[in-house]
């Protein structure tokens, strides 16, 4: 089929991949793509009664992302993502897509812009945050979203000179309480709790955990 379309001009893609699109979803993924600068080309199938969609292999991944957020037509569209980033999108080099959760979303942000690190990237409570970086800074993205997702929350301080944060499974957190020890703050995490206790009460809760351990063998 003869292309139709006054879009990128088909040539000028590199590392072309080719997606086929029904009618009724390719007009609302286009606004999406112009949004984020991806370059694309749209070529009528009129056997299949869809569009074929040629784009860059670098941003598939980021445009089957996308075309999960669709709606059919007919239905109201979500409300457009929030843009976040130091950089524009297309001046990221060697592009990699990172999913946020929403709980771990301002951490991630506020440490890459400390760092200085080149970062594009759309906000979305309801479908899902996308922080676009080059592929050599996405080990760093990934570690801050643990350290968001594993840091404790914050707990007012009392007359303690200083506290320490320990993992404990769920019958070490009971022990620890039974044997009268205060606990500041404790957070589930997968495998039991992190618990914030203060620093005079290590030696007491190292010996509570240690006695148990003995009773078990």
């Amino acid at each position: 089929p003869v292309a139709q379309s006054s879009e990128t001009p088909i040539l000028d893609i590199p590392d072309k991949t080719f997606l086929t699109i029904q009618n009724d979803e390719i007009d609302q993924l286009v606004p999406k793509l112009e949004e984020r600068g991806i370059r694309y080309h749209i070529t009528p199938n009129e056997k299949m009664n869809a569009m074929i969609l040629t784009i860059s292999k670098t941003d598939a991944a980021l445009v089957n992302e996308m075309r999960g957020t669709t709606k059919p037509m007919g239905i109201k569209p979500p409300e457009a993502p929030k843009k976040i980033g130091n950089t524009p999108y297309h001046q990221i080099e060697n592009k990699s897509y990172v999913k946020i959760p929403n709980e771990a979303i301002a951490f991630v942000v506020q440490s890459l812009e400390q760092k200085g690190i080149s970062f594009s990237g759309l906000i979305d409570a309801v479908k899902g945050n996308i922080i676009t970086i080059s592929k050599e800074n996405k080990p760093l993205v990934m570690q801050l979203q643990q350290d968001a997702l594993n840091k404790p929350q914050p707990v007012s301080e009392d007359a303690a000179v200083s506290f320490r944060f320990k993992s404990v499974t769920a019958e070490e957190r009971k022990r620890i309480q039974a044997a009268g020890i205060p606990v500041a703050a404790s957070k589930p995490k997968d495998d039991g709790f992190i618990i914030k206790v203060a620093a005079q009460d290590v030696n007491r809760i190292d010996s509570v955990l240690a006695a148990g351990k003995a009773r078990k063998l």
